[in-house]
């Protein structure tokens, strides 16, 4: 155990800083003024960047006794644990036991440590769900479980204030120009990751941007678990040369002009999630283009805005008419000379309907919108991102597309379940021209539109009632989507594509029927209702 004189600085724990990534997140949490306690397997070599090492078998007890009893003596309390334990190459013993056992005790032993609060990142494997290896079924079956495991720490760290969240990597190389042509060519953006594309999206999870995520997943490999092999293409194809817009050594981490001379289109800026949006777009320096069907509050944010010095155009629009936002394209590119972002974030909530009771105008008028709107912005914005070198689209789901449901919801929910599919196709499409494409997920979030989607009572009781059965204690805020959506659009995110974020506070990790005000012992009733 090696260790240097005490500071102030905040304190992170790393598993696994001999990995590609663990050894990245530890640099870069050390720059960002980090003390770094690394632990790893018995042989590696201590991190230049750590300020405590520990080596032992971290897939047993004592290591991580031994670190506790170090931080405890040392008083000082971990704000972050990053488990980057990469053994795939290991044929000693369990897979699945090592990578899952080392996870599970680092969480036992930290978690407590945690008295205010923090947050959790396990780099895991697109082995854990989103892609299959013949020969590898232990090492993935770990990978699964630290999922599980991560799910599980999100909603008993909840109420401390812990979150937990898991990315999950393609290959990653650290010279991504190394791997052969034959393997680059069926990744969509053209190339593996590079440690620092996994470092920036686990730095994301541990910022306060993600504030408000917590049970979710980011899957960093350049758009490769998208496609299966059967419906791959029959020709090989050579990817276009990337752009330097969205394959960039990135923007500045943690830093606040990440947009500096871009362009960002938002559909729907006027609302609250658009007009959050759209402020925090701007306070990194992006240049605007509001687009919402009411001129009035739109033209009112673009005033709010050009007041601080941004540049910003705002446009009246039927996201649902084709000629209405193919205008609004060719007018904002008119303007500004190029569009390097879009958010397509315009959508209506659809009301309480029974399908048998909901007129098929208003089946049609919420697909108009939240699914045709999101196409129609892609078809024209699709183009305009081309012809300025590449970009990066955003488009809007929610946590109702896939991981939750409303009982008479059924419009809203295959609208957004659809442009999640629809955004998964578009990245394999827009890859090669340098253009990424991903969706978030948020859940319940303090707006007027979730308040009318289920209309009830008080708005502050309604949402109060949310919070009270969220692992998070707190309903999402439109500033914690403003974040995700910034962070997505941004070069931090070079090597994310077809992705999709959930962004809810840990809201859908626990069903109605495992809910705590249910009266009934799950560990105990089992055999009772085994069939």
């Amino acid at each position: 155990m090696t260790g240097a004189s005490e500071t102030s600085n905040p304190v992170a724990v790393v598993c696994g800083s001999e990995s590609l990534a663990g050894g990245a997140v530890t640099i870069h949490l050390r720059d960002g003024g980090w003390d770094v306690f690394t632990i790893d397997p018995p042989g590696a070599v201590p991190h230049p960047a750590a300020h405590v090492s520990v080596q032992g078998e971290i897939w047993e007890r004592a290591p991580w006794i031994a670190l506790a009893t170090k931080l405890r003596a040392s008083g000082k309390t971990p704000r972050v644990f990053v488990h980057a334990f990469d053994n795939a190459g290991d044929t000693a013993g369990s897979l699945a036991d090592r990578a899952l056992r080392s996870a599970e005790l680092g969480s036992r032993h930290l978690m407590p440590l945690m008295a205010d609060g923090g947050a959790i990142a396990f780099v895991t494997s697109v082995l854990a769900g989103w892609d299959t290896r013949a020969g590898l079924a232990d090492f993935s079956a770990g990978q699964a479980g630290i999922l599980a495991l991560m799910r599980s720490l999100a909603v008993a760290g909840g109420s401390s204030g812990i979150l937990a969240n898991v990315v999950c990597t393609g290959l990653v190389t650290a010279r991504p120009d190394d791997v052969p042509a034959t393997v680059r060519e069926r990744i969509p953006l053209g190339r593996s990751a590079s440690p620092d594309d996994v470092a920036d999206a686990v730095l994301f999870f541990l910022s306060a941007d993600a504030v408000h995520i917590s049970g979710s997943t980011l899957v960093v490999d350049g758009g490769q678990s998208l496609q299966s092999w059967s419906n791959a293409p029959r020709l090989t194809l050579t990817p276009l040369p990337p752009s330097p817009i969205a394959m960039g050594e990135g923007g500045t981490r943690g830093g606040t002009r990440r947009f500096q001379d871009r362009i960002v289109v938002i559909t729907g800026a006027a609302g609250g999630l658009g007009s959050a949006a759209a402020r925090r777009f701007a306070a990194e320096g992006a240049s605007l283009a509001l687009l919402d069907r009411d001129r009035a509050e739109a033209e009112r944010l673009a005033m709010e805005l050009g007041v601080s010095g941004h540049d910003v155009l705002a446009i009246a629009v039927d996201v649902a008419n084709e000629q209405s936002i193919a205008q609004a394209i060719a007018q904002t590119e008119k303007h500004f000379g190029r569009i390097d972002v879009l958010f397509n974030n315009a959508g209506v909530g659809g009301g309480d309907h029974a399908i048998a009771e909901m007129p098929a105008a208003d089946w049609d008028a919420v697909i108009a919108v939240n699914l045709r709107g999101v196409f129609l912005g892609c078809k024209y914005g699709v183009p305009a991102l081309m012809r300025a070198g590449g970009g990066a689209i955003v488009n809007m789901g929610s946590s109702t597309g896939r991981h939750d449901t409303i009982t008479g919801g059924a419009a809203y929910m295959a609208s957004k379940a659809a442009v999640e599919a629809m955004t998964k196709s578009l990245a394999l499409q827009v890859a090669p021209h340098g253009i990424r494409a991903n969706t978030i997920c948020p859940g319940i979030i303090e707006t007027q539109l979730s308040f009318r989607q289920q209309e009830r009572g008080d708005p502050k009781e309604f949402f109060a009632e949310f919070a009270s059965r969220i692992p998070r204690g707190r309903v999402g805020q439109p500033e914690d989507v403003a974040a995700a959506v910034a962070f997505l659009a941004s070069d931090q995110a070079r090597h994310i594509t077809g992705a999709s974020l959930l962004i809810d506070g840990g809201q859908t990790l626990r069903k109605w029927i495992s809910a705590p005000d249910l009266d009934f012992a799950f560990d105990e009733e089992v055999s009772q209702c085994a069939p």
